[in-house]
C-alpha cells in the first residue's frame, strides 16, 4: 500500500508515524520517509537513524525498557503533571 502511495503521489514527501507495535512499521518505512515518528515504541533497542524520532510517555512500561543511547538527543518524554507538581523525578 505504501509503495502504491509513493507511485501515485510522486511529487510528495512522506512521513511515517506509529504507536507501540505500529512503531515497528514506521521504522521499517523510515528508509522511504523524510521522518519517522515513533510513539512509545515496543521493539528491541536498535540504533536510531538520522530521520527517526521517539516520543515516550512517562507511564509507558514497555517502551521504557528499550531506551537507546543515541536517542537522548532526539527523544521527548512526556511527564505526568502530578509527578512534576510533587517534585518527583523528571523525565525530560
Amino acid at each position: 500500500m505504501y509503495d502504491n502511495a509513493l507511485k501515485k503521489y510522486k511529487n510528495f514527501q512522506f512521513e511515517s508515524i506509529g504507536h507501540s507495535q505500529g512503531s515497528l512499521l514506521a521504522r521499517l518505512l523510515s528508509d522511504k520517509s523524510i521522518n519517522s515518528i515513533q510513539l512509545n515504541p515496543a521493539y528491541k533497542a536498535e540504533t536510531l537513524k538520522d530521520n527517526e524520532y521517539i516520543i515516550r510517555s512517562s507511564g509507558d512500561a514497555v517502551s521504557a525498557l528499550t531506551v537507546q543511547k543515541k536517542e537522548k538527543f532526539r527523544s521527548i518524554s512526556i511527564v505526568d503533571q502530578r509527578a512534576y507538581d510533587n517534585n518527583q523525578s523528571r523525565n525530560i
